[in-house]
């Protein structure tokens, strides 16, 4: 059952992002729960579009690129620590604070919604988990943030 487990949580933090979609009508893929639509290449994300009403909008333009999350430039794998960067901060104790690093040594801060961490039986029985699937469906549907 460890074993089990230890994918499970390994999983995680890509469940804040795992809703990393292609979306009808937007350039570049979303990233998660920011609004922030983009293509990844060589360690960073260049930004194509950003969703009206999401916490990115007035924040991030067409044409920036994304080169960390939290306090760090991207290493290895972009995607992956975005998602790491988002499900810390969107635990209670990263009151839902984004930092975000840009190329030409810029920072900002996106506010994302609080959820909470993972239960110990993510992915089931699990409020987060949860809240994630309800966002992701919602803007799938309504075609809005």
């Amino acid at each position: 059952m460890k074993h089990c487990s230890q994918n499970i949580l390994f999983l995680l933090p890509i469940i804040s992002f795992v809703l990393v979609a292609k979306v009808q009508g937007a350039e570049g893929q979303q990233f998660g729960p920011t609004g922030i639509f983009g293509n990844e290449a060589h360690k960073m994300i260049s930004v194509t579009q950003v969703d009206a009403g999401s916490p990115a909008h007035g924040i991030i333009e067409p044409g920036m690129e994304i080169i960390g999350a939290g306090q760090a430039e991207f290493k290895t794998h972009v995607l992956r620590e975005l998602a790491e960067a988002i499900d810390t901060a969107d635990t209670t104790e990263g009151a839902g604070k984004l930092t975000l690093l840009l190329k030409g040594g810029l920072k900002v801060e996106l506010t994302l919604e609080v959820l909470g961490r993972y239960s110990d039986t993510a992915l089931y029985n699990c409020p987060k988990t949860e809240a994630i699937l309800k966002h992701h469906v919602e803007r799938q549907t309504n075609g809005t943030f």
